[in-house]
């Protein structure tokens, strides 16, 4: 079988078929695995592109579990953190730190809002059980959903009512104090969404787990985590193609039989397949390299009316001085700064709009040389910061032939000095830039040339409930054969669900697999 993307969905998806005895084929077109889920070098700098943190590393957590069914859960080191972050905002004075124990976080935002305390263990008690109850559902298969269904079944009642609802149905059914709904909902920032927008059971289940499993991130960046992971497969006996991508799937009748692969000196070569798993951008898949007259029109249709998530702006810098010794420990620093007026949608979407950076409502800023001295030299510090992006601002500075060119450099120069300049205000240290010795900047455009994700999407579709849960795409296709995972189809973005979703569509392949060998 054939795995398109050595993301981290296919990279699992291929080491459980490995164990299980099936020869696989893993076609990447980056030199290197891991797609979101990798690090690169500048000077002595080490980079994380995108990853912040991890959930369920630990023993029966969910990425410790998928990780064991491939014998590599101890593949790398797993750094526990002590906070998920540090929230500051300085529009309404608060200033708090988010532990990774749901009752040290009921306890502290119990003392903080004493007026609200009956309401918030309200909020976590219920939600927890619907966390729990969503985690073990989709663990299980038929027999085993309805049991959990009969065990939790006032949370199944529950869940059925947030199906629709976004998070700020959910919260507003609890919490009236705007500052406690503010940090409440902090995590719905990460999927670079609002509050009135995110699905309130995927923000359920993601914030959760971080509780429930333990927060992490990984010795050496997440590249060593997906490099780890591609090095086990190829040593279980798979084939790993990197610089190679597919360019076309050929078909015989209803069924993909070949795929044509290009090389990276580039010839073409076909190769045959049972299957075909594509852990790559669904809309590019079917409108590309499927033929025309092979995908029906319904489908496609479906795929190009749902909406991505969105990019991201990403500034990485390598600064020649030690930050902690400028009273910054934190690992992710969260703030809210700025006037009030930059803290409406309308200022977001205008920013979305324009890629105007110069009134930042506020944003993570991220010293991973705090919790992974690996990353630099003593001394020395790797701060990264994001704010959330749409790549049609981008698209408007690439000359005729689609390329980057002047304008687009001077756009990133622009970026790059209005998120500094905010960045040194409020940490506090004026002369940040002359510490400066290594300075990135990853556009929407940069983060769709290398993993083709369409419009440079962070997270596959955007996670309203419109989009999500029973309206996701699921992992089977039109197409018997061809088979989907990764974050584009169920269940959604983010690494350990994207895990998941390459540990059941081996299930789901071995299944179609072995019914067809009856057949024959």
């Amino acid at each position: 079988m054939v795995i398109i993307g050595a993301g981290m969905g296919g990279l699992t998806a291929g080491n459980i078929l490995i164990k299980k005895g099936y020869k696989v084929l893993i076609v990447e077109k980056q030199a290197t695995p891991g797609g979101y889920c990798t690090n690169f070098k500048r000077k002595d700098y080490t980079f994380d592109a995108c990853i912040h943190m991890l959930n369920g590393c630990r023993a029966n957590g969910l990425i410790h579990d998928i990780l064991k069914q491939f014998n590599a859960e101890n593949c790398v080191e797993f750094i526990e953190l002590d906070e998920i972050f540090h929230w500051v905002d300085s529009i309404n004075n608060v200033d708090f730190h988010m532990p990774t124990s749901l009752d040290e976080l009921i306890n502290r935002l119990s003392e903080l809002f004493p007026h609200e305390a009956i309401n918030v263990q309200k909020f976590y008690k219920r939600n927890l059980k619907i966390s729990k109850f969503m985690l073990a559902w989709t663990k299980k298969r038929i027999l085993g959903k309805i049991g959990i269904s009969l065990r939790y079944f006032k949370s199944l009642i529950r869940f059925l009512r947030l199906l629709n609802k976004p998070v700020s149905g959910l919260i507003n059914l609890y919490i009236s104090d705007p500052a406690l709904k503010n940090i409440m909902t902090s995590l719905v920032n990460c999927f670079g969404l609002l509050p009135e927008e995110e699905s309130a059971l995927i923000f359920l289940v993601g914030s959760m787990s971080f509780y429930n499993e333990g927060t992490y991130y990984i010795k050496g960046g997440s590249g060593a985590f997906s490099q780890a992971i591609a090095d086990l497969f190829v040593k279980k006996g798979g084939t790993l193609m990197f610089s190679a991508e597919v360019i076309k799937l050929l078909f015989e009748g209803n069924l993909i039989k070949e795929i044509v692969i290009k090389d990276k000196k580039g010839i073409e070569k076909k190769y045959s397949a049972r299957t075909i798993i594509a852990n790559c951008d669904v809309t590019m898949l079917m409108t590309e390299l499927c033929p025309l007259g092979t995908i029906p029109p319904s489908y496609i249709e479906k795929i190009k009316s749902r909406k991505p998530s969105n990019s991201a702006v990403l500034i990485y810098a390598g600064l020649n001085l030690d930050l902690r010794k400028y009273n910054l420990p934190d690992y992710e620093l969260w703030m809210t700064w700025g006037e009030e007026k930059y803290h409406t949608p309308e200022h977001r979407q205008y920013i979305l709009n324009t890629a105007d950076y110069s009134n930042l409502p506020g944003g993570p800023i991220t010293i991973y040389s705090n919790v992974d001295p690996t990353c630099c030299p003593s001394g020395k510090s790797v701060l990264s910061s994001l704010f959330f992006a749409t790549s049609g601002p981008f698209e408007k500075t690439l000359d005729s032939n689609g390329q980057r060119g002047e304008m687009y450099d001077v756009l990133k120069v622009k970026i790059a000095n209005q998120f500094i300049d905010q960045i040194s205000r409020v940490l506090g240290i004026p002369d940040l830039r002359s510490h400066i010795e290594v300075l990135e900047v990853a556009t929407p455009i940069t983060l769709k040339r290398y993993t083709n994700n369409r419009d440079g999407a962070l997270f596959g579709w955007e996670m309203t409930p419109k989009q999500m849960l029973k309206n996701q795409l699921p992992q089977k296709t039109p197409v018997p054969n061809l088979f989907l995972c990764g974050h584009w189809t169920v269940p959604c973005g983010g690494v350990s669900t994207v895990m998941m979703s390459g540990s059941t569509v081996s299930r789901i392949v071995e299944k179609y697999l072995k019914k067809t060998r009856k057949r024959m």
